[in-house]
């Protein structure tokens, strides 16, 4: 592999352009899960211990950070409380996650000064300075939103995709990888091969149950298996020596990343230890944009798929409906008018009214109003193709069967036609409500008489045009 190569995939691993939202949604559920660690956190409890317990770390030791007094040590922690929860929302974003980590270092650090150093918790002040140098608030925060009230032109560049939201998960990622490494090493060094061949691990499950009280008695039921014992704390080495991978390789980060998890579960419920600050910091592995998008993708598809299924239930309704109406009337159907009106011209303004009356009997459901638009014997093909109908117990037959289904009809801008007695005119026709509403576009033909009224109506279209509502 080439230098140049090899430089290449060096950056593209800290500065791969990327939308924001992962490194977004990792702010928010990380401040958030630092708030609820620490929500029982007693700072000033801490004043309260012999002054000659306090031995500073070489850190506190060397930016003389000193011991304060619990009135002083509470405010402290109320105001990085505060400021965990601001940096979750996004408000300021970038003087609340420094207040976080400014703050979270010296609280986060005080217990360590008493003479034991615990190590679960020092990834969190790293974490929280990572987010501190990084651009999490450039999406879902109210910095973002309030950006975008104002019309600032930098909101569409902020929000591109781009290599700053990126170094932030690689920070993180490496870190993660560093604790399960720096845990693997650890114990092939202080316990060599015999951590895992030996009765270790059955010991620690056995006396945990006296000393540290986990969450469940299984620990002292697997003791009695040492091949099991053996196999658990060899896949646990395994593990925490391969972690590493996990930053190169996607196939070993599907792998990889799981079993550690795994492991965090097993040792709070057989062993004690909850680990859940580890715990809370995997969520930085999750591709929540692909995620979302995977999940967004299945349920348009399974709307789709119920949208359909309504669709030609509705359709296969409204067509039976027809069917049965247009065959009944077949059996009375009175002469049919001849022709049309004697040789008159309608106004554009009669032709209007008339359109009006006719869109509007049938959102109003008003039966009345639409038989009396027509003429005695006059004829309705709706659709063209149907057996046409024509007395007046056949069209509030076939208004019923029509209303009986949520509808509604809204005429085309300008799309009134007029000629000698002819009419023509598109609508909006929609039917059904919520996912299974359908619509489409018929064209409507009337044939007027003299007086105005319908002899002659048909409609243009076919129940296969309708289409679900977008």
């Amino acid at each position: 592999m080439s230098g140049r190569t090899l430089r290449a995939r060096w950056l593209r691993f800290w500065f791969e352009p990327a939308p924001p939202t992962d490194l977004a949604v990792c702010r928010i559920l990380f401040f958030t899960g630092v708030f609820a660690s620490y929500l029982h956190f007693d700072a000033p409890g801490l004043a309260d211990l012999p002054e000659a317990m306090w031995t500073p770390t070489w850190l506190f030791a060397l930016l003389r950070l000193p011991l304060f007094a619990a009135p002083r040590l509470r405010l402290l922690e109320a105001v990085w409380r505060l400021a965990l929860l601001t940096s979750a929302v996004g408000f300021a974003t970038r003087a609340s996650t420094a207040a976080s980590f400014v703050l979270g270092f010296y609280l986060i650090g005080l217990p360590h000064n008493f003479g034991k150093v615990n190590h679960n918790d020092a990834i969190i002040v790293l974490l929280l300075a990572v987010m501190a140098l990084s651009r999490s608030g450039d999406a879902l925060s109210v910095d973002a939103a309030v950006a975008r009230l104002r019309h600032r032109r930098s909101i569409a560049s902020a929000s591109a995709p781009s290599g700053e939201y990126t170094w932030p998960l690689r920070c993180a990622w490496l870190a993660i990888a560093l604790v399960y490494f720096a845990a693997g090493v650890a114990k092939l060094r202080y316990g060599g091969t015999a951590w895992i061949t030996s009765s270790h691990v059955a010991t620690l499950f056995l006396r945990s149950q006296y000393e540290l009280h986990p969450a469940t008695a299984w620990g002292p039921w697997l003791a009695r298996s040492s091949w099991l014992c053996h196999v658990l704390a060899a896949a646990t080495v395994a593990v925490e020596l391969f972690y590493p991978l996990a930053l190169v390789s996607r196939r070993a980060r599907a792998l990889l990343v799981p079993g550690a998890i795994g492991i965090q579960i097993a040792i709070g419920l057989l062993v004690g230890p909850r680990f859940y600050d580890l715990l809370m910091c995997n969520l930085f592995w999750v591709p929540w944009t692909s995620c979302g998008k995977r999940i967004a993708q299945k349920e348009i598809r399974r709307m789709s798929r119920v949208a359909s299924r309504r669709t030609r239930q509705l359709v296969c309704i409204v067509s039976i409906s027809l069917a049965v109406f247009a065959a009944a009337a077949c059996g009375d159907r009175t002469s049919t008018a001849a022709g049309s009106g004697a040789g008159g011209q309608i106004s554009a303004d009669e032709a209007s009214a008339l359109v009006d009356r006719y869109i509007s009997a049938f959102n109003t459901r008003d039966r009345n109003t639409y038989i009396s638009l027509f003429a005695d014997g006059a004829t309705v093909e709706d659709p063209l193709g149907s057996p046409p109908i024509g007395s007046a117990s056949q069209l509030g037959a076939f208004f019923d069967a029509t209303t009986s289904v949520p509808l509604h009809l809204e005429l085309e801008k300008d799309s009134i036609r007029v000629s000698g007695t002819h009419v023509a005119f598109r609508f909006q026709l929609e039917l059904g409500a919520g996912t299974s509403q359908v619509a489409t576009k018929p064209v409507d033909v009337l044939d007027l008489d003299g007086d105005g009224k319908i002899v002659s109506l048909v409609a243009y279209w076919k129940p296969a045009d309708l289409r679900p509502v977008q």
